[in-house]
């Protein structure tokens, strides 16, 4: 029963934290603002930042604060997910396991752990208004990203999604049963989007202009560690086709997914410099200096990977329930 025991660590760590990190917004929308409307603060905590820069809310100035991409990166610490995390918490230590919600939860535990992360390369921990909540916002967080990791964790290596008890088990079979035929056709998610993300690779990801001209750059024109995202690729149709072969499809999971999530942290983290600007002798030089867009080549590469990392979850051995529940009983 040990993976019962992590279960519970995790879920209580899922929930308390969604809780807290709720609360906490509900303390920052309470406070005063001198420069941001209360409808743009509305939105921002509830929504993300990127919705109210995207419908160009304004400001108590009069004008709307730009949108940019990387504002995408924090929507899992909106209050709707967040509230939807707490949901699933309380779910999971109630005993109720969904795979959908589960698999929901898991990929925004890896969103935030990226927006984390990305946020602290681009404005470290010094950036104005970093103060003592800040710090107990992200400390709270990654312990609610751990408690992800920890539910993550008995899915992905046990097998299964961690249960609670014999009704709960009971429930996953018959849902497994049901599901069978559509779940045979979902292990091909993970070489489809390998796939296409080799295709989308030679497609334009870029464009800008130079010398009053238009011109665009796939992911084999901007070369360096973007060849390691193709490589990333080529190995995930690989591994799943060798594995298939061998009729030991369940081993290759680790790897598409180490694979998969290697291949989407290279991109963000090239994305950050990119978006950082070149520090040249004439000053340094940002993308919106040169008209430098995202193209749906980079796009189509990034929702590859992330098929990959989804169909990930779908390589599990069969009747892993049934040897799980012989064994603890």
């Amino acid at each position: 029963m040990q993976s019962t025991n992590k279960q519970q660590i995790g879920s209580w760590l899922l929930a308390g934290g969604a809780g807290l990190l709720l609360l906490l917004k509900i303390y920052w929308l309470l406070q005063p603002s001198e420069y941001l409307s209360m409808t743009y603060r509305v939105t921002n905590y509830v929504f993300g930042s990127w919705l109210a820069n995207l419908i160009q809310i304004k400001t108590k100035y009069g004008y709307p604060i730009e949108f940019n991409l990387i504002q995408l990166l924090w929507i899992p610490f909106s209050a709707v997910v967040l509230a939807f995390l707490l949901w699933n918490g309380i779910r999971i230590i109630r005993g109720k396991i969904s795979i959908q919600f589960s698999l929901i939860t898991y990929i925004f535990g890896l969103w935030m752990l990226i927006g984390i992360i990305a946020e602290k390369t681009l404005y470290g921990f010094d950036s104005y208004g970093y103060d003592r909540v800040n710090v107990i916002f992200d400390l709270v967080s990654l312990l609610m990203i751990i408690g992800i990791g920890i539910l993550a964790y008995i899915h992905i290596f046990i097998g299964v999604v961690p249960e609670t008890d014999s009704v709960t088990i009971a429930q996953t079979s018959n849902e497994e049963s049901k599901m069978e035929e559509k779940k045979d056709k979902k292990i091909f998610l993970s070489p489809a989007g390998a796939i296409i993300a080799l295709i989308c690779f030679f497609l334009p990801w870029v464009r800008f202009s130079c010398m009053g001209k238009t011109k665009y750059a796939s992911g084999a024109d901007l070369g360096g560690m973007f060849w390691v995202v193709f490589a990333a690729a080529i190995f995930i149709v690989l591994i799943f086709f060798v594995f298939q072969t061998r009729k030991e499809l369940a081993k290759s999971k680790p790897f598409i997914l180490i694979a998969s999530l290697a291949a989407l942290v290279i991109i963000l983290i090239q994305y950050i410099r990119f978006s950082s600007g070149e520090l040249t002798e004439f000053g340094r030089i940002r993308p919106q200096d040169i008209g430098l867009t995202i193209q749906f080549g980079g796009i189509g590469t990034v929702i590859g990977f992330i098929l990959s990392f989804i169909g990930s979850f779908f390589l599990n051995k069969k009747n892993t329930n049934k040897e799980l529940i012989s064994k603890d009983g």
